[in-house]
């Protein structure tokens, strides 16, 4: 019972409160420092979270605490660039190398509820000192470890005129309840689970939230509570309060009664660790501290994750659902945009004119290389995070040149290439579009050649080929996932893309407005290949 009580205590003050407060410096190393599992220092569960800290010296924690708190300067280090240091961990089983992951800059939180005004709470840095002889860690490796018995970790920092490393030391895996990784199944066709088949029961669940409509200073109902403009009467602030989180926590714990998968997307109001300064997260480390809170969250309740890294206003142009503020937005007349428009910041440090700038220049890669760097490298431990999407619906005006749909395809190779082949993640990579490949069929600009969806999903980076289906029928036709058809061109090979695609098909949303009634002679028609109908609800806003 003792052995119970203190099991839940520790939870409760990780998921509530943050990290573990007690840490174990390694009798190896005093620079080292074991995090997690809190009771268990230097042994973990198979598959589950191992979390340990690093106490970098003096002089150059003075530079990179100079960088937190001044900003760039010739005297600063900024610890989210790898080309200014990195923290490399390799673990060995049997004296063999198994697995390489960077290390990732931390920063404690404690949320601060205190004041009567929800809007104006907000989350306090608490400091990493911990008590133990004034060491800060604020470098931090996380991984999950496959094999059972022992392991040796090897860990050093390199920087641009040197490198040193710490004193390894050994840890053991024993037997646990964690399934492990999603996979694709043998077929390709389905997923499994510590090889076994797993079906998804989804639901899309937006992001943390406001509650009720936003008002603009004219007056003016706004989707999704943003642009965030100063004199809004209910958007003045640029990031949601710290309730929003908590409230959509209890969300996800009656959702978990229900369900087993969700969908959510790192929108800049309320995930994104990066947005107003390219290649620094130092002012948006609370968030990254609350998206802990919520893997955490995700394990305990069993719920598996589809994480989408943009909400995809950023990367099309026009962008619609109420994305009012964007690099790329062309201002149509029934959509509301101020004109101090806050940026997606890569266009402004790069110079960048269009949205196919964006995805080509090698500049904009390397910075955006680093942020799936530090998202992988905080997040990829998370057995419970199992397909990282690229970008959510990537439709948009540029899809009607040839040139547009060649760039898509570009940083849908790049992202996925980056988390499968450099940053080795454990997670399935997904892309993402509209009704699929039919949108450049309804819009006449693919006749006779490959369509747009398959553009992208046919490539060998992607494991996944997501669909969002709002469709439905119209006079004299039908339109909607693998039923849009005109016989007069596609005889009966309407279908024959989906089932040669050879890999999993997953419907990331659907609405108001499809008729399964109509297409479920075509999904579900006997080919062992149909697409699974894993989510309901939709991720963003009816229109």
């Amino acid at each position: 019972m003792k052995i119970i009580s203190i099991i839940i205590f520790n939870f409760l003050v990780v998921y509530l409160f943050g990290q573990n407060l007690a840490p174990f410096p390694l009798k190896e190393d005093q620079n080292i420092s074991w995090f997690e599992p809190a009771n268990t220092p230097y042994i973990v569960g198979k598959y589950d979270k191992i979390e340990v800290g690093i106490s970098l010296p003096e002089d150059i924690q003075f530079k990179i605490d100079n960088f937190i708190f001044k900003g760039d300067s010739p005297k600063s280090i900024n610890p989210f660039l790898e080309w200014e240091i990195k923290i490399v961990a390799e673990f060995f089983y049997d004296g063999i190398l198994q697995k390489q992951i960077d290390g990732f800059y931390y920063k404690e939180y404690e949320r601060d509820l205190s004041n009567l005004n929800v809007y104006k709470r907000t989350w306090n840095n608490t400091g990493e000192s911990y008590g133990l002889n004034g060491k800060s860690y604020n470098f931090r490796i996380r991984t999950a470890l496959d094999k059972l018995g022992k392991w040796t970790c090897r860990i050093k920092a390199i920087l641009p005129n040197n490198e040193f490393s710490f004193n390894e030391f050994d840890l053991l895996v024993t037997p646990s309840i964690n399934p492990g990784f999603l996979k694709v199944g043998k077929n390709k066709r389905y997923f499994t689970l510590n090889d076994q088949s797993f079906y998804f029961v989804g639901q899309n669940v937006n992001w943390p939230t406001k509650t009720g409509y936003c008002v603009n200073r004219n007056g003016t109902v706004q989707n999704l509570c943003q642009p965030f403009v100063d004199g809004d009467a209910n958007c003045g602030n640029d990031f949601y309060p710290p309730d929003s989180y908590l409230n959509f926590y209890k969300k996800l714990d009656t959702l978990s009664e229900h369900v087993n998968f969700i969908r959510t997307m790192m929108v800049p109001w309320s995930w994104d660790f990066e947005f107003e300064k390219v290649g620094n997260y130092s002012s948006r480390l609370n968030i990254a501290w609350e998206m802990d809170r919520f893997f955490d969250l995700c394990k305990e309740k069993g719920i598996y994750v589809n994480f989408d890294l943009s909400w995809g206003a950023e990367f099309a142009n026009p962008t619609a659902y109420g994305g009012a503020e964007w690099d790329w937005y062309d201002h149509p007349d029934d959509q509301i945009a101020s004109k101090n428009e806050k940026f997606y910041n890569y266009k402004i440090k790069f110079g960048l004119e269009t949205i196919s700038d964006f995805r080509t220049n090698a500049e904009v890669k390397k910075y955006y290389a680093q942020k799936l760097r530090y998202f992988v490298a905080r997040y990829g431990y998370a057995t419970n995070l199992s397909i990282i999407e690229v970008v959510n619906e990537m439709n948009g005006k540029e899809y009607e040149t040839l040139e547009g749909r060649q760039s898509a395809r570009g940083w849908h190779d790049f992202v996925c290439s980056s988390i499968k082949d450099t940053l080795h993640a454990d997670q399935l990579t997904a892309v993402n579009y509209a009704n699929g490949y039919e949108a450049c069929t309804q819009n006449n600009i693919c006749t006779g050649g490959k369509s747009d969806g398959d553009f992208s999903y046919s490539s060998d980076k992607v494991d996944v080929a997501s669909i969002n289906f709002y469709s439905g029928p119209s006079y004299n036709k039908q339109y909607g996932f693998s039923c849009k058809f005109n016989q007069k061109l596609a005889g009966r090979e309407i279908n024959k893309w989906y089932y040669n695609l050879n890999k999993p098909i997953i419907i990331g949303e659907t609405g108001f407005s499809e008729n399964l009634s109509i297409c479920s002679p075509k999904i579900f028609d006997g080919y062992d290949n149909a697409a699974l109908l894993s989510m309901t609800g939709i991720a963003g806003v009816i229109v």
